[in-house]
């Protein structure tokens, strides 16, 4: 019996050894991951950001950047226990210039990587999600289908995120390349482009904030943009860091950092009942991809 029992021991252990070894294995792998994260993690990062996307990232009267992604980027970097500071940037394209020659470390409010950007850097889960929409001159009848606006110049921010979402969706659209968005609702004031395509926020804060009488918003895409941070190549090991800064923030958290800055266009003048009814939809529909996407269990290191 005792060589039955030997035998069986013998056996199991031939069965599980490899098992118990691989798990093993993994535990030390991770540990050496996790060890490796903390002795790379830098002292201090450099945040580069631009100074003229309202409501995402604006300077204020004192110069600093406010907004959206700031109080996103001070959340993130608090969960992830990193300091940090802002590097102001005149244009995106700077941005990312900044990320790609390691001028910056990381930048926040990106969303795609198309092209050339894969050799920018690494991108983070989403910590929040936007629709696209257009501005148009007012007496414009409502876009409710974008491939109606095949041909038609269209004004984007050159290396903008809606400007490749848009591209990629509508190739047929005529996209007239500008600096910034305020840049597009000049032309569009002139008469000289049909419509100004950006994120839903700047768009209702420009058309605000600028006053422009005979501008209104023209439609609204299906296109929803998902805003990550963007990681600089040489800083790869704070990807897992940053995703995991992301997976803790609530939705409360995310809901009042949102309204602390859209709240304030709720006056925002309307004419059109349909634009409501779509505000809404979308509104919702980006509320059940939340629920959907950070409710998943947190992923560790």
């Amino acid at each position: 019996m005792s060589k039955h029992l030997n035998c069986t021991v013998i056996l199991i252990l031939i069965v599980f050894s490899p098992l118990m070894y691989a798990q093993q294995s993994q535990q030390t792998e991770k540990q050496n991951f996790e060890q490796e994260v903390t002795s790379q993690k830098l002292p201090h990062l450099t945040v580069a950001l631009a100074g003229n996307w309202q409501p995402f990232n604006f300077a204020n009267d004192k110069g600093d950047v406010v907004g959206i992604i700031p109080d996103f980027t001070q959340l993130i970097m608090a969960k992830a226990e990193l300091s940090y500071s802002i590097e102001r940037q005149p244009y995106w394209t700077d941005v990312l210039q900044a990320v790609e020659t390691n001028g910056a470390d990381i930048t926040l409010g990106n969303s795609i990587m198309v092209g050339e950007w894969e050799k920018i850097g690494l991108l983070s889960e989403p910590f929040t999600h936007v629709p696209i929409a257009i501005a148009t001159q007012k007496g414009t009848e409502f876009v409710e289908d974008f491939s109606t606006l095949a041909g038609k110049k269209i004004a984007i921010g050159k290396n903008y995120n809606a400007y490749y979402l848009i591209k990629d969706k509508y190739p047929e659209i005529s996209i007239i390349e500008v600096s910034t968005t305020y840049e597009g609702l000049e032309l569009l004031n002139q008469g000289k482009v049909f419509a100004v395509a950006d994120v839903l926020p700047v768009i209702l804060y420009r058309i605000n904030n600028m006053a422009y009488s005979n501008i209104e918003i023209g439609g609204i895409s299906p296109i929803v943009m998902d805003v990550r941070a963007l990681i600089s190549h040489q800083n790869k090991h704070l990807l897992p860091v940053i995703n995991n800064a992301i997976a803790e923030i609530s939705e409360q958290q995310r809901k009042d950092i949102m309204d602390r800055w859209l709240s304030a266009e709720s006056h925002l003048e309307v004419h059109s009942t349909r634009f409501l009814y779509l505000i809404l939809v979308f509104f919702v529909v980006v509320s059940i991809i939340l629920l959907v996407i950070f409710r998943k269990p947190k992923r560790t290191l």
